[in-house]
C-alpha cells in the first residue's frame, strides 16, 4: 500500500476539499501463492491473509483486535478494574481482471471501539466503509476508474457519573458518493485529469437523551 497526506495545497482532483486529505492506496493481494501473517501481543492480536484466484483475481483480508481487559484488571485502582475497553477492525479488498481493457476492485473496512469508565462515561464509535471501483482503459493514452462509494461513521458518549444528570449523545454521518476519474495523455510529458463526483445520498444526524 502507499499514503499520501496532503495538508495544503490539495490537488483539484480531490474535490474542492479545504482541509486536509489523505490518499490511501490499499495493498493488493499476493498474485503467485496463498500467504497467512499475523502476530500477538500482550494487549492485541492481528491476521492477514492473501492470495489468488485462478489467474484472474486476487483477495487480501486482514483483522486486528485487542483483548486489553485483563489488563485493566491488574491495576490497583478499583473503577479501572470494573472498567473495559476494546477495539477491532476488519478490512478486505478483492480485484477481478475481466479482460486487458477491464479490472474490477472492491474493498470494504469495518472498525468498533469502545471505551466503558465504570461509573462515569462510556463511548463507542464505528466506522463503515466500502467501494466498488471499475477501471476501464479506453486507449492506452486515456483510462478512467468509476467509483460507487459507501461511508458510514458513529459514535455514542453516555454519561453515568451522577444519577440526577444521566444523559447519552448520539451523532450519525452517512454518505453515497459516485465518482468518475479520467486521466489522458495528450503527448509524451503531459497529462491532464478529470474528475466529477456526485452525493446521491447524505444523512446527518444527532441526539442527545437524558435517561430520566
Amino acid at each position: 500500500g502507499d499514503v499520501t497526506l496532503y495538508k495544503s495545497g490539495i490537488p483539484a482532483y480531490y474535490g474542492g476539499r479545504i482541509l486536509s486529505v489523505m490518499d490511501i492506496k490499499l495493498k493488493e493481494g499476493n498474485k503467485e501463492k496463498l500467504k497467512v501473517s499475523g502476530g500477538l501481543s500482550p494487549v492485541s492480536g492481528r491476521l492477514m491473509i492473501e492470495g489468488p484466484v485462478k489467474d484472474k483475481a486476487t483477495y487480501i483480508l486482514s483483522a486486528r483486535s485487542t483483548y486489553s481487559d485483563w489488563l485493566l484488571k491488574q491495576l490497583k485502582d478499583k473503577q479501572l478494574q470494573k472498567s473495559t475497553a476494546g477495539f477491532f477492525d476488519i478490512q478486505g479488498m478483492a480485484n477481478i481482471e475481466v479482460d486487458t481493457n477491464n479490472k474490477i476492485s472492491i474493498s470494504g473496512y469495518l472498525s468498533r471501539d469502545k471505551f466503558n469508565y465504570y461509573k462515569e462515561s462510556a463511548f463507542n464509535y464505528s466506522n463503515l466503509a466500502a467501494t466498488i471501483q471499475w477501471n476501464h482503459i479506453f486507449k492506452p493514452n486515456l483510462f478512467a476508474d468509476f467509483s460507487a462509494i459507501l461511508s458510514n461513521y458513529d459514535y455514542q458518549i453516555n454519561n453515568v457519573q451522577d444519577s440526577t444528570a444521566m444523559s447519552s449523545m448520539y451523532y450519525r454521518l452517512n454518505q453515497n458518493i459516485a465518482r468518475a476519474d479520467f486521466t489522458w495523455f495528450p503527448a509524451e510529458k503531459q497529462k491532464i485529469n478529470r474528475s466529477e463526483e456526485r452525493r446521491v445520498g447524505k444523512e446527518c444526524r444527532s441526539r442527545w437523551s437524558p435517561y430520566h
